[in-house]
């Protein structure tokens, strides 16, 4: 009986150990954590720890090499399909081959918007005054964004006027291995070299009920300034504490889309030459702050 218990034991433990072996074989090399279904809510229990020290290796750009890093993976059947969505949405605008006035890339928030386009994006963004859409995936990461601009198709063939990025909560909440800025900094560096044209907006990640994300704001602030890329902060008036803004403390509603998008509206539209900011008189009253382009 002995036996046949220690058997069995070793037989659950050999399963857990492939199984383990199964998802790090598809991590990338810096063995980010491959998200499941029902982790973007989470709890404030996962949340814990503080964001790894910087080893400067992630944002060293050398034109026309990819890092290793940059990994787009298997996505869950949601992530696919937000994906899927994208590459179609880029389709239909290198068909019409004009370009964009603003595309803005990022995780399942951006595809929040992409969601309620009809209902809030379009009436923050006309779309017989400006070509402009949200390109999201749910649960994207920072390896998995870079991705998707290098190689994954969502960069359109005419670059726009204005890319705006909000993305880095996946990798600050959930991948403990690298500091979200280094990733990002690449991604800045790709997108000036890749776009030299294009100006970039880099947005404050939003507040959230699980993790403090200040710090990180703050190198983002700074990533800003060392590249030459706007960075704003519209954060002012969100709370995720707030049932009509937010619907889990970290994915926003409606309500919290507007607040926020007016916000960015009035920070890039200076970027946008040619297009005044509906009730602005030409100018910005967000609270961005911008870096020379």
């Amino acid at each position: 009986m002995w036996v046949l218990l220690a058997l069995a034991c070793a037989f659950l433990v050999g399963e857990n150990v492939m199984s383990t072996s199964a998802v790090t074989s598809r991590a990338s090399p810096m063995e980010r954590r491959v998200l499941q279904p029902g982790q973007l809510g989470g709890s404030a229990d996962d949340a814990g720890g503080e964001l790894p020290a910087s080893s400067g290796q992630a944002a060293e750009f050398v034109p026309g090499e990819i890092p290793s890093w940059v990994d787009l993976g298997k996505q869950r059947p949601a992530s696919q399909a937000h994906h899927e969505r994208n590459l179609q949405d880029v389709a239909r605008i290198n068909e019409e081959g004009v370009q964009y006035d603003l595309l803005q890339y990022g995780d399942s928030l951006t595809a929040l918007l992409r969601d309620y386009k009809a209902e809030v994006w379009d009436q923050v963004f006309p779309p017989d005054q400006i070509l402009a859409t949200p390109l999201g995936m749910g649960g994207s990461t920072l390896e998995e964004l870079a991705a998707r601009l290098v190689y994954g198709g969502e960069a359109p063939d005419i670059p726009p006027k204005v890319v705006v990025l909000l993305a880095g909560y996946n990798n600050a909440r959930y991948v403990k291995r690298t500091d979200p800025a280094e990733l990002m900094d690449w991604i800045l560096q790709w997108l000036r070299y890749s776009w030299p044209d294009t100006h970039i907006a880099l947005s404050a990640l939003l507040p959230n009920a699980y993790i403090d994300l200040t710090s990180l704001n703050e190198k983002y602030a700074q990533l800003a300034e060392d590249r030459g890329a706007l960075f704003f902060d519209c954060n002012e008036r969100l709370d995720p504490a707030s049932t009509s803004q937010f619907g889990d403390g970290t994915h926003w509603l409606p309500e919290g889309q507007r607040m926020w998008l007016e916000c960015m509206r009035e920070a890039v539209g200076p970027l946008l030459d040619g297009w005044e900011v509906p009730g602005s008189g030409g100018g910005s009253s967000g609270n961005g702050t911008a870096a020379a382009q």
